[in-house]
């Protein structure tokens, strides 16, 4: 769970291969200069606090002891809605299925073939968006019925609006992870004009909703930064 202080919410693809190159084609075939690059699987689980990953590419093979599938559950834990792919060049099946088996979202075969990289990562974007987007959507121990518009926990039943809906939704896709004012107002009320009071109160009142139904969830404010749905 993110406890440290967040000042800058900005996303990123991070980057876990002891060739420093990797890194650099990735950087040419995302068109993205905003590329977290770690060689060594201690130097990414220190920087962990800090990262807010859009997409993760991880080596199997990281120097001669660090294995990128001891990474996996930690990812998983971390950041349960973004795109993680291994990337490798062993020939090896049974470690790709030993790594999809464990919650990587796809594999790429070194060299790196631009296209492929771009449509993979197109295709576990678009598979994440459509399960977060289900009928049902689970937060800790909070079930959300899109359809049928109301959410249910241990303690209890409420009804929900569109919009609470859609502010569960933006919560959900960044879990633990603190959801910046402008970027909620940006996702959730679109080009509609909204003051910060009013912003202010209808995240009262998702906060009240949160504490009365759940055991776990808790929506925490980061003050001058923005909101966190997180486990208690």
């Amino acid at each position: 769970m993110q406890t440290t202080e967040i000042t800058n919410q900005k996303l990123h693809y991070v980057v876990v291969d002891d060739d420093p190159n990797v890194s650099v084609i990735l950087r040419r075939i995302l068109e993205d200069d905003d590329v977290k690059s770690f060689q060594n699987i201690a130097a990414f689980t220190q920087a962990i606090p800090n990262l807010h990953p859009k997409g993760i590419f991880i080596d199997i093979h990281i120097g001669y002891e660090d294995n990128g599938l001891d990474l996996i559950e930690t990812i998983r834990d971390k950041w349960k809605n973004c795109p993680f792919i291994v990337i490798t060049a062993d020939e090896d099946e049974e470690l790709i299925l030993e790594a999809l088996k464990r919650g990587a979202n796809d594999f790429i075969r070194k060299p790196l073939s631009p296209n492929e990289v771009r449509a993979r990562l197109s295709s576990r974007i678009k598979d994440i968006d459509e399960k977060i987007y289900s009928e049902v959507i689970e937060v800790f121990d909070l079930k959300i019925n899109r359809t049928q518009r109301k959410i249910e926990g241990p303690n209890g039943t409420r009804f929900l609006t569109p919009m609470d809906i859609s502010i569960f939704i933006e919560f959900h896709k960044n879990l633990n992870e603190v959801v910046e004012r402008q970027k909620l107002k940006e996702n959730c009320w679109g080009s509609a004009v909204v003051s910060d009071n009013a912003m202010n109160r209808k995240l009262f009142e998702i906060r009240q909703m949160i504490k009365e139904l759940s055991n776990q969830a808790r929506l925490k404010t980061v003050y001058g930064v923005g909101f966190s749905l997180e486990n208690k």
